[in-house]
């Protein structure tokens, strides 16, 4: 994956009480990441559509209450609206090195700010299928709120690898990447998108964890392939019961000193949201560390 066009979702919402600023620390990551590769990001910001808003709410409600809800949406949506122009704007001012601002795509670091009416799962799907990569952030204190649904939208719409980051953005990108290798289609996944970014690592952990009693994972394959891409991996083989191989894998990869966890994502759909693997619900439920997700 040539990374040319990173796309960040907005969700444009700030509480006072809560000094997290999500968009502001993914728009930051997607500079860090496009600044080192000469790339394009665009940032998003979705409107839900007004035109009738009183024809998604239930009939049922008294006349009085629809208005005040009614009213209260279109409230809401101006000021989601202003704080995602808002942030835009002073992240790109104070951002060193500074990118060009155009619409125009350009072989050279720059952003833009978009925005569009719809379904916001649509529209990023749309978008994000145009994209090379998918940047958002993750806190435990929105992982049930704006967060996941953002993130199933990503994930399951635009088939595109997703970089989900912390709160606090770290001073680097993938300088030291860790890979979780299980040897399955989404691990092998998961690494071919990444393959443009491992070469540029100074350094590279293959990670495998034996789960209970099964049967030891064979790394000399998946090691000569990425010799094959000059990139010279240590594997890393742990031992550990299927509850706790998640920790085991992001603590071995944190005590490695790695900024980045390469890992694919396995998920199935049900009725209103996604169900993830256990890794994938570990890294997120504690996102201590950044991860490329591959769907």
């Amino acid at each position: 994956m040539i990374i040319k066009k990173i796309l960040v979702p907005f969700i444009g919402r700030y509480e006072p009480e809560l000094a997290e600023q999500l968009d502001e620390s993914a728009l930051k990551m997607a500079l860090l990441v496009a600044s080192q590769y000469n790339a394009h990001v665009q940032a998003l910001f979705v409107k839900e559509n007004s035109q009738k808003p009183e024809e998604r709410i239930s009939a049922w409600l008294p006349g009085s209450s629809v208005n005040e809800l009614i009213n209260w949406i279109k409230k809401e949506g101006k000021e989601r609206r202003k704080h995602a122009m808002s942030t835009f704007s002073k992240t790109v001012e104070i951002f060193d090195p500074k990118p060009q601002i155009t619409d125009e795509l350009t072989p050279s670091f720059s952003a833009s700010y978009t925005e569009q009416i719809g379904d916001i799962g649509a529209t990023v799907g749309q978008l994000g299928r145009a994209s090379d990569l998918v940047v958002i952030t993750n806190s435990k204190a929105r992982w049930n709120m704006q967060f996941k649904p953002l993130l199933e939208a990503s994930l399951h719409l635009t088939g595109r690898p997703v970089l989900v980051c912390q709160v606090d953005i770290p001073s680097t990108f993938a300088k030291r990447i860790a890979i979780a290798w299980n040897d399955s289609n989404e691990a092998a996944r998961a690494i071919g998108n990444a393959l443009h970014i491992l070469k540029n690592a100074e350094y590279v952990a293959l990670i495998s964890c034996q789960e209970n009693d099964n049967k030891e994972i064979d790394s000399k394959n998946i090691l000569d392939y990425l010799k094959l891409h000059n990139i010279d991996a240590e594997f890393i083989s742990l031992f550990e019961t299927s509850r706790r191989s998640a920790e085991k894998i992001i603590h071995t990869a944190e005590s490695k000193q790695c900024d980045l966890l390469v890992m694919g994502t396995y998920f199935h759909a049900r009725p209103h949201s996604l169900v993830f693997g256990s890794l994938t619900e570990y890294v997120l439920s504690e996102p201590n560390l950044t991860v490329l997700l591959s769907p």
